[in-house]
């Protein structure tokens, strides 16, 4: 196998071998396998995911939280008005004020119902070794936050058949144990403080969401956007987030309406559910200014653009960061990284692997669109193997000035094995007034 090693400071290229090493995320042993399904937990969501998204037609009912009983259990009656626990078809309100909130329970070790509804400056705490399951069909949600409002998990939610398995509308959600979400049409998690919300949204995974495993994951699997001033957070801090089946991306951090980020300190793994018959999803999308940050381990396969970084976004791949595209290594992505329309990407002393890609590697800039990628930092590197089109491709706008810039710097290396493979292909494509700099050597 032939190969190109592009070294720090040097403007030639020289031959070299390649093998990747460690296993199929190319970072050794860095990447925890999670297991993120007990076999028995498996087996009751897979019955009953079946059960609940079969059903066809519910009752509304609801089942306001008055915390009348003192003790803040879920399953005393009552805690409710009318008194009497929630049954299958019940929308469950916690309203501000009613204290003591949801946090604990005394005898029933889960309950089911249909959607959970956290108003304004209200909490509620599902706790440990409690199951909380909600058949939210033909709801626009399975959880609603409210603004100033704040969900807990501490063991186990299971949400089926929403629009939008969780909407946090200027809420804080706090994820620390096992999350779960299927049957969404719009999205898994919609993090965005809109609805006339006063306070930002706050979302924070510190174990596992699944969302996805049994069907649909939604349009988006994460959306994560800002509204006016307020601003959307989600720090996946210490977990696993899997994300399976969607229609559109698998997450979208976007400040088209107000400031977005997104940063991953553990493991993210995205399905983006394309087909060789039907490239059209996504697997990361950063846009409209949004910022993410990654210095865990994310994973993308199967899109047709594993992660596209467009429309004044930043991406950064951080310190100690590892993006791993196509794992698997069949040739179900298109292009790797997309980074077009004034989008920025750092590799700042992080990697990024690439494996058997049907177009592009990494596609900088466009004819109308300029970008900035640069590879740069003590340990920091870029692995492409295999792409049937251009390894690097680096356009300009057309203007006179070049204002498309890649930049391989400091320490920095790139290695490109059987880059353009195809008929009159080249590795790398540095096009007309596009500046690619390797070291202190400039082309262009």
């Amino acid at each position: 196998m032939k190969c190109t090693f592009i070294p720090p400071h040097r403007s030639d290229v020289r031959r070299t071998n390649f093998d990747p090493g460690g296993d199929t995320y190319g970072r050794g042993n860095r990447m925890r396998h999670s297991t993120y399904k007990k076999s028995w937990l498996s087996t009751f969501l897979t019955v009953s995911a079946f059960f609940l998204l079969g059903l066809t037609s519910v009752t509304a009912q609801t089942s306001t939280w008055t915390g009348a009983a003192g003790n803040g259990f879920w399953d005393d009656p009552n805690n409710y008005s009318p008194v009497g626990l929630p049954v299958a078809t019940s929308t469950v309100i916690i309203p501000g004020g009613a204290t003591p909130y949801p946090s604990g329970y005394n005898s029933m070790v889960s309950m089911a119902f249909r959607r959970l509804d956290v108003q304004n400056g209200a909490s509620a705490t599902v706790p440990n070794l409690f199951t909380l399951t909600l058949n939210a069909t033909a709801s626009p949600y399975g959880i609603s936050l409210g603004s100033g409002s704040s969900v807990t998990n501490n063991h186990n939610i299971n949400i089926g058949a929403a629009a939008t398995g969780i909407r946090n509308q200027g809420g804080t959600f706090i994820n620390n144990d096992e999350l779960y979400i299927n049957g969404a049409t719009a999205a898994g998690i919609s993090n965005s403080p809109t609805g006339g919300a006063t306070n930002p949204s706050v979302f924070i995974n510190n174990s596992e969401i699944t969302i996805g495993n049994i069907s649909s994951g939604g349009a988006n699997g994460i959306f994560n956007g800002g509204a006016g001033a307020l601003a959307a957070s989600f720090t996946n801090a210490n977990g696993m987030i899997s994300i399976l089946n969607v229609d559109n991306a698998g997450i979208r951090n976007s400040a088209l309406n107000g400031p977005a980020s997104f940063i991953n300190q553990a493991d993210i793994a995205i399905n983006a559910n394309n087909t060789l018959s039907g490239f059209d999803n996504e697997g990361f999308i950063n846009e409209d200014n949004g910022t993410t940050n990654n210095t865990g381990n994310l994973s993308v396969d199967n899109a047709n653009r594993a992660i596209v970084n467009r429309m004044n976004g930043t991406f950064t791949n951080d310190t100690g960061g590892s993006i791993v595209i196509n794992p698997m290594a069949p040739a179900d992505v298109n292009n790797g990284i997309v980074n077009i329309l004034n989008g920025t990407f750092v590799n700042r002393s992080a990697a990024i692997t690439m494996t058997s890609l049907n177009q592009i590697g990494i596609w900088n800039g466009a004819v109308s669109s300029a970008a900035t990628f640069l590879n740069t930092g003590t340990g920091a590197s870029i692995s492409i193997n295999g792409t049937a089109q251009y390894a690097i491709r680096n356009l300009s706008d057309a203007l006179s000035v070049p204002t498309t810039t890649f930049k391989n710097e400091d320490s920095a290396v790139i290695t490109i094995c059987d880059g353009g493979v195809g008929a009159s292909t080249a590795a790398i494509y540095n096009g007309v007034n596009a500046s690619f700099t390797n070291g202190n050597s400039t082309a262009g």
